[in-house]
């Protein structure tokens, strides 16, 4: 059974032409960004903000084919910053990626020697190896270079010589800043012209995801990496970041007094992000999603005929909810198991199981309830916001709202009228395995419970 996450359903070859890679509708947005960064000459550091699951890694793998797909091909690097979140240094782990997409070929030999050259002269001027390297050496590796604010006097008065030739090495070394950065800007346009075609003079785009995952001194490293070394003319850096998130590092680094959106804002040239949509748009936009991983997901395959109720219920839901992209994903994970673990003769009514994975995915202390059997109707009606959905039913149609209070009434001895509850729990009948009274606690138990996602 398929586990993946939906971010990783980009292949080399996926595109926004494909109507079943752009889900949400978004290659308008990949367009202006293009638009703009073949546009423009000065260096800018553009940051797409938007909140965790909203499918910013998605967009942003599609929008890298996209790149490379024009007639002619934008050369573009793509960074996951947390993925070398461990590295000790940026600077390095930034000029290690570029080399890595040089690449082994013969052609781009000689530009990546002088940029491996060029960057590591940098890096002795600009870090803290030197000091770090000092300290070290001289103490065994009993104290770090990070530890030095703290402990820097002690460590010489410990090993004075040693630590004093680290530090006036560095400040020779310092003395030839200047130049440093130059030379490693010329390396950079090297680099930028051997990723192009030949007779072409396009942006470098470079894409530096997940950056608020990382730790806080690595993700501001990146940025002052980014604006003082990397930001050559014609190369761009896109973000993919919830910039609350990292305006949440700058605090907790600099401390509550520093305002940390103000701070970012010295780094950040546009923000942009994805159009907030309406309920309904919403809605259908979730669903399209959900309709993508039932086809994707084998398991789903002897369920067919709970499909569009289950669909919309779990869309219906998560669209009220504010649910994103990859809510959708974990959710319809969770069916997957679930559904791929049980026969089409098992009670699987699609208003409660997909209620109790809603519940189980939104608000694991009300799943809980159902699992002890202590789950009550109106726990249901607050969770769903019955009244005020069912008032826009009225308004709108809103079969699976209307069908879902009708169902969870019918268990839970809701508001409903007493032929429709006998009606709809006579259906349940043919399967034989619940009571009435069980039957919310047996589903949570029996079939969604069967397994859980860490």
């Amino acid at each position: 059974m398929s586990g993946k996450k939906f971010e990783r359903f980009v292949g080399p070859d996926d595109t926004f032409a494909d109507k079943d890679k752009d889900l949400l509708d978004r290659k308008h947005l990949a367009d202006a960004l293009t638009n703009l960064v073949t546009t423009s000459q000065d260096s800018m550091i553009l940051a797409l903000d938007d909140e965790w699951g909203a499918g910013k890694t998605y967009f942003l793998k599609l929008w890298e084919n996209h790149l490379k797909k024009q007639n002619k091909p934008i050369p573009v690097v793509y960074f996951n910053a947390f993925e070398n979140d461990l590295a000790p240094d940026a600077f390095v782990a930034l000029s290690a990626h570029l080399v890595e997409v040089l690449g082994a070929s013969e052609k781009n030999k000689e530009v990546k020697d002088i940029l491996i050259g060029k960057a590591a002269r940098l890096a002795k001027v600009i870090g803290r190896s030197a000091l770090n390297i000092g300290i070290k050496a001289a103490t065994g590796g009993v104290i770090q270079a990070s530890d030095a604010d703290g402990t820097l006097e002690a460590a010489i008065q410990q090993t004075g010589k040693e630590i004093m030739s680290a530090l006036e090495q560095q400040i020779r070394d310092r003395a030839g800043y200047k130049a440093q950065v130059k030379e490693f800007a010329s390396a950079l346009e090297d680099v930028r012209t051997a990723l192009q075609q030949k007779d072409s003079d396009l942006p470098l785009v470079f894409i530096v995801d997940e950056l608020d995952r990382c730790r806080p001194n690595f993700a501001l490293d990146v940025l002052e990496c980014l604006k003082h070394f990397f930001g050559i003319e014609k190369c761009h850096f896109v973000l993919g970041v919830n910039m609350n998130a990292l305006a949440g590092s700058v605090e907790a680094i600099y401390g509550q007094s520093i305002n940390g959106n103000a701070y970012l804002s010295r780094f950040i040239d546009y923000r942009i992000s994805f159009s907030v949509l309406d309920s309904k748009s919403s809605q259908e936009q979730l669903e399209k999603f959900a309709r993508t991983r039932w086809r994707t997901g084998g398991a789903f395959e002897n369920h067919s005929k709970i499909k569009e109720n289950m669909l919309g219920v779990i869309s219906a839901v998560s669209a009220a909810r504010n649910g994103k992209p990859r809510d959708i994903d974990k959710i319809m994970s969770i069916l997957h198991l679930c559904l791929g673990s049980i026969s089409d003769t098992t009670q699987r009514t699609p208003a409660l199981v997909g209620g109790l994975i809603l519940m189980k995915h939104y608000e694991p202390w009300l799943f809980a309830k159902a699992l002890s059997g202590n789950l009550k109707f109106a726990d249901v009606e607050s969770f769903f916001h019955f009244k005020a959905n069912l008032e826009d039913y009225e308004q709108n149609g809103s079969f699976e709202i209307e069908h879902l209070h009708k169902i969870w009434a019918a268990c839970l001895d809701g508001p409903i009228n007493e032929d429709l509850k006998l009606e709809i729990r006579s259906s349940w009948a043919t399967y034989g395995s619940h009571s009435d009274s069980t039957l919310v606690q047996d589903m949570a138990r029996h079939v969604v419970d069967r397994f859980w996602q860490g």
